[in-house]
């Protein structure tokens, strides 16, 4: 099953993280998380950014299918909560937290529109049967 990845990249994610799943709320299920060495700081100079994740948090796409019937409206302010989350994260704990698209493209979530979070969530999900 598909998974929606955030990578969170900065010397204190795991802080990040926690304030980030619950801007996620209860619908985002069990979230899985995973820890990645800390590149030094020599390589993080010349190393693809989603190589300096300290941990990824994977969400099942079929949980993230229950948030679609509620309507666009909520799923905005949800996209926000999320938007705003990542955005205080790089803020109070320089942590930047980016989402992996279905190409595995890093696309960073405090600069997304909230449209544009559902658009790169809704691509992840399988096409309905």
């Amino acid at each position: 099953m598909p998974e929606l990845k955030f990578v969170l990249a900065g010397r204190q994610a795991n802080l990040a993280a926690h304030a980030f799943v619950s801007a996620l709320g209860p619908e985002r299920g069990e979230t899985r998380r995973e820890k990645v060495a800390e590149a030094s700081d020599a390589e993080r100079k010349v190393v693809e950014p989603i190589s300096l994740a300290t941990l990824i948090l994977s969400i099942p796409t079929a949980v993230l299918a229950v948030i679609d019937i509620v309507d666009r409206l909520k799923k905005r302010a949800k996209a926000q909560a999320v938007i705003d989350a990542a955005k205080q994260a790089k803020a109070e704990q320089q942590v930047d937290i980016y989402v992996l698209t279905a190409d595995q493209t890093r696309q960073p979530v405090a600069d997304l529109t909230p449209d544009r979070l559902l658009d790169l969530v809704a691509a992840l999900q399988p096409p309905p049967s």
